[in-house]
């Protein structure tokens, strides 16, 4: 039987794999692949050498294999990185507008009611589900709903009033 022969011959098929494709893992999947390959052969074929026939069948499978990895690389080599490709670090003025932006966000938060603030930092921050949410505090999953609303309105209102001043 073949798979029994390539058992025994696994070395020699491992070196004529790495000697085509170079890379000791690249031949190993080689040789890997002409096991399955061989599976699949009718059990009524007869071979007169099998060292030879797996020889010929793993130097088959390494130089296609070699043929679509060049293939690969020369369609889908990435080109290389473009230096001129913008900074997306923002720069310290937008570093400052955001810290301030964040403050007046926080100011707002501060501002809401206990109950509000909380449901609002479990699920925006916390990123809880309503369910969970009404399950810890023992409230519903409106009234989860109308206090997220009511925090997200207070701040836009908030961060809004601050941008038009």
């Amino acid at each position: 039987m073949l798979s029994h022969a390539i058992i025994g011959n696994r070395r020699p098929l491992l070196g004529v794999a790495r000697r085509i494709l170079g890379d000791g893992p690249a031949a190993e999947d080689v040789v890997q692949s002409l096991w399955f390959r061989v599976q699949t052969l009718d059990e009524r074929v007869t071979v007169r050498d099998s060292g030879a026939f797996l020889r010929r069948l793993v130097r088959n499978l390494a130089i296609d294999q070699l043929r679509k990895d060049r293939v690969r690389h020369d369609y889908f080599h990435e080109a290389p990185p473009d230096d001129t490709t913008p900074d997306e670090t923002p720069d310290a003025e937008q570093v400052l507008i955001d810290r301030d932006r964040l403050r007046r966000l926080k100011l707002a938060l501060d501002e809401l009611p206990p109950r509000c603030r909380e449901v609002f930092v479990l699920r925006r921050i916390h990123d809880l589900s309503s369910a969970e949410i009404a399950e810890r505090l023992g409230i519903t999953q409106n009234a989860v709903a109308k206090h997220v609303r009511l925090a997200l309105q207070h701040c836009h209102s908030r961060l809004a009033e601050a941008e038009q001043a």
